[in-house]
């Protein structure tokens, strides 16, 4: 009886111990599940500010692209205003040459 009492006592010790180390787990767990929950909450923010970003960075892409039409085209414009202007030059040069023996 005496070793029964004993061996309850040491299993009472053994049950309170892991008990302790249950809880201990437990407390871990709960504290780990927030850490990962904010953790979580924290990759979606990030996220949403990445795509805002990228799509922020396509949006100016496509208004570069468009100022670069934009500039080829008045290029291509003013060399052809300059073409004209020099056309126009050359006649009036040619007219002020025939126009000289005349005044």
């Amino acid at each position: 009886s005496i070793c029964v009492r004993t061996a309850m006592t040491h299993l009472f010790v053994q049950v309170t111990r892991l008990q302790r180390e249950v809880d201990i787990v437990k407390t871990e767990n709960h504290e780990l599940e927030k850490a990962l929950h904010h953790e979580k909450d924290q990759r979606d923010t990030l996220v949403g500010i990445i795509t805002k970003a990228q799509q922020e960075l396509h949006a100016q892409l496509h208004d570069l692209n468009l100022h670069r039409k934009e500039a080829r085209s008045h290029k291509k414009n003013a060399e052809n205003l300059r073409f004209r202007v020099e056309a126009f030059q050359q006649m009036n040069r040619e007219l002020m040459s025939n126009l000289a023996p005349m005044v």
